[in-house]
């Protein structure tokens, strides 16, 4: 059975703005070049944010600051 790991560094990613530049799928996560939201955050009722949430600017309020709750718990891990 093969890791999923080694299944993304065999399986190339096709960019069609940049022909000369190719990626495999490993590279896109390590790289970080997706972009992503928060849908939702561990909680005790294990509801989503727009179950709490009604307003979607207010979500996407609430999903940078736990994105950035979560670089920060990161970057503290870093420090010494």
């Amino acid at each position: 059975m093969q890791r999923a790991r080694e299944i993304l560094t065999k399986k190339r990613l096709v960019n069609t703005n940049n022909d000369a530049c190719t990626l495999s799928f490993d590279d896109f996560f390590i790289r970080r070049l997706f972009s992503s939201y928060i849908v939702k955050e561990s909680n005790p009722g294990d509801d989503k944010l727009r179950d709490i949430i009604a307003d979607p600017k207010q979500r996407l309020y609430e999903s940078e600051r736990i994105k950035k709750s979560v670089l920060d718990y990161e970057q503290g891990l870093w420090e010494y």
